[in-house]
């Protein structure tokens, strides 16, 4: 599974801002990993009938997208979804659940951006919690929009097209690796700078 990450400055060449940023993913071009919601769970029957929709409107480009950007103090968790049921408005919620039974809840702060066909918003998320997503598996997420009472459950799902990953397990892994190789070119960030 191949990984690109990078330490770029987001700054100007006076003014340096270093950041580490997952640059492809998985031979695409992609900044984040591609999950979907589980179609045929249970949990997601009420819900399924309204994706349906969303579907019609945009076709099978329907996923949540899971990546991680980090600065030397700060670390985020980038959002991106195609589901307008889902737009990852200030106050939604995201919880991830990991085969170990641990949870780490999430509520979105900040405005979401629009990026044309799919919204993103980022969680400011620590050190400790960028360890714990490089080292346990994660089963799934859940997803809430408050102001519509609904939810969705999803994860790493083998879908036609997805060039990514082709299993749970290699979704799984390829999200692990995500995070240890932002947190491995961090320590070079934080190293760099205080090696100047």
């Amino acid at each position: 599974m191949k990984i690109q990450t990078a330490i770029i400055n987001e700054g100007t060449p006076e003014i340096h801002r270093y950041a580490v940023k997952i640059l492809k993913l998985g031979g695409t071009d992609d900044q984040y990993i591609k999950t979907y919601p589980f179609i045929h769970d249970y949990r997601n029957s009420s819900i399924v009938n309204k994706l349906d929709h969303d579907r019609a409107s945009i076709g099978p480009r329907l996923y949540i997208g899971l990546g991680f950007t980090a600065y030397e103090y700060n670390n985020y968790l980038q959002v991106s979804s195609t589901y307008k049921l889902f737009p990852l408005d200030k106050g939604c919620e995201i919880i991830f659940c990991f085969e170990d039974g641990t949870k780490l809840n999430f509520e979105f702060r900040y405005d979401k951006q629009n990026r044309g066909i799919f919204n993103e918003n980022k969680l400011p998320i620590n050190d400790t919690d960028l360890a714990f997503f490089a080292e346990n598996k994660l089963s799934y997420w859940q997803i809430k929009n408050p102001e519509m009472s609904i939810k969705m459950f999803g994860g790493f799902n083998s879908i036609e097209g997805n060039k990514q990953y082709s299993s749970q397990k290699s979704g799984q892994r390829l999200f692990m690796q995500m995070a240890n190789d932002v947190l491995d070119k961090k320590s070079m960030l934080i190293n760099r700078k205080h090696s100047l």
